[in-house]
């Protein structure tokens, strides 16, 4: 049987702890394959070859549908949690009255995810192994086994 077409491929920054643990959480939720997730911080990713540039994927999460829209920040994040069937967990942020506020509040994350990263997780996540540029369920399995 092929496998299954992903219907959102996320480009994330694996050099960023809570990134990193937000996506393997994602793929252990993903059991119908529908997310490909891609680390955009990897050596030798191309940001040219899937229309990006480097600066703009670094300055938030980027996702593109199997149509080939092109989702950023919280919309990337809240199409990925409902197609995990978690939704739900993100639905507040879409809410009108409070949506504007959740977006600016992502955009100041993303710029200081990394020192907020170092400052939550000192230590417990600086030695991950590296991923490959798809993360597996093995690829899971072997960041959770490092954090003990």
């Amino acid at each position: 049987m092929a496998a299954p077409v992903p219907q959102l491929i996320l480009f994330y920054d694996h050099g960023c702890a809570i990134c990193r643990a937000e996506m393997m959480r994602m793929a252990r939720w993903d059991t119908d394959g529908r997310l490909q997730l891609i680390d955009s911080s990897a050596p030798d990713f191309d940001a040219g070859a899937h229309g990006f540039t480097a600066r703009a994927l670094d300055r938030e999460l980027h996702a593109v549908t199997a149509e080939g829209e092109v989702l950023k920040g919280l919309a990337a994040i809240r199409r990925a949690y409902a197609l995990t069937r978690h939704g739900w967990l993100w639905k507040i942020t879409a809410w009108p009255g409070l949506k504007p506020g959740f977006d600016r509040f992502y955009l100041w994350f993303a710029r200081n995810r990394l020192a907020i990263s170092r400052w939550l997780f000192i230590g417990r996540v600086a030695n991950a192994p590296a991923c490959p540029n798809v993360c597996t369920d093995a690829c899971a399995r072997k960041l959770k086994g490092s954090n003990s």
